[in-house]
């Protein structure tokens, strides 16, 4: 086995973090250029001075505090949330920096601080295997007790997928699902495939069975990805997603039928790492598959923005990937 030394961890640190601050600049590129134009239009229009200016910069404070949050959690291997709460108060704090400067050249103020941060866990497959637990069980509870999910993402392979058998009812097929559930109310989110044309098919049903919404298909796909929050199926919207609504907190999240599908996920679920795990079939360690770790949910921001004309303050949440 290949051994990796000091000076290959250093460079792959100084590559990621490279990356981190590219996104960050972009960030703040696109900030600038949306505040200009938001301004010159509102000039234009007579509002008032700087109005746009705040709307502008409160969007771009949700952007940049999203991706601060997401390398939170992706570049994790935190043994506490306090570790993880620093590096993401340290970026907002220099996200926030930097914007000062730049909007104190235009005779304004503008300042962003976290106030809130609420824990979450992690939970993650990054090897490419059945959606099975840790013990190969097919049906098992993947999070319990949860009072919100955000950025699900399964990646499915086409070919590995349970069929769509005509002449069978939808709900006896063996397929793999995903099933949300509070107690009273069922969501139950299937993902099949046609193994002749490498067709990849999402049905939404109710606890009964009934089909609710439209089902989502796309074609010849060999690998696809499903937006479980986000409502895409391979990047295509699929309002069939957009059940979260329905759900009262907190909601049991399990797999059904593991053995029908191959691939990858990931996801996030609001509740604390040391109230999570009592009845779930996961690695405790990252590597294995399916794992979980620590990680940041959600977080409140207030956001300040000042000219001559206006003083606007606001708390924004962020939480990303949370279906809206």
């Amino acid at each position: 086995m290949a051994h990796v030394n000091r000076d290959d961890r250093r460079g792959q640190l100084m590559i990621v973090m490279s990356l981190v601050l590219a996104v960050m600049l972009v960030a703040m590129a696109l900030y600038l250029n949306t505040a200009i134009f938001t301004e010159n239009l509102a000039t234009r229009k007579g509002d008032i001075a700087g109005a746009g200016g705040a709307a502008s910069y409160k969007f771009a404070v949700v952007d940049g505090a999203s991706s601060a949050m997401t390398y939170a959690n992706y570049n994790n291997n935190s043994s506490s949330y306090q570790d993880l709460e620093d590096r993401f108060e340290a970026d907002v704090a220099n996200w926030s920096d930097a914007t000062r400067r730049l909007e104190s050249a235009r005779a304004r103020s503008a300042n962003v601080s976290v106030s809130e941060i609420h824990e979450g866990v992690r939970i993650n497959q990054s090897e490419n295997r059945s959606f099975t637990n840790e013990s190969d069980v097919e049906d098992w509870t993947l999070a319990d007790g949860v009072d919100g999910v955000r950025n699900f993402r399964m990646n499915v392979t086409a070919d590995e997928l349970g069929d769509s058998w005509p002449g069978n009812a939808p709900h006896d097929d063996p397929r793999f699902s995903v099933t949300f559930d509070d107690g009273s109310t069922v969501r139950e989110l299937q993902v099949y495939g046609n193994h002749s044309t490498d067709n990849v098919h999402v049905t939404v049903l109710d606890g009964a069975g009934n089909k609710l919404g439209t089902s989502c298909t796309v074609t010849n796909r060999e690998y696809a990805t499903v937006n479980v929050t986000g409502a895409t199926l391979a990047g295509q919207d699929c309002e069939a997603m957009e059940f979260f609504d329905d759900l009262s907190r907190p909601y049991d999240v399990y797999y059904r039928n593991g053995s029908y599908n191959v691939g990858t996920y990931e996801l996030v679920v609001n509740q604390s790492y040391g109230t999570f795990g009592a009845n779930v079939g996961h690695h405790y360690a990252v590597g294995d598959s399916p794992y979980y770790t620590r990680a940041l949910y959600s977080a409140d921001l207030e956001v300040t923005y000042r000219t001559a004309r206006i003083d606007y303050v606001t708390v924004v949440q962020i939480a990303p990937g949370e279906q809206e």
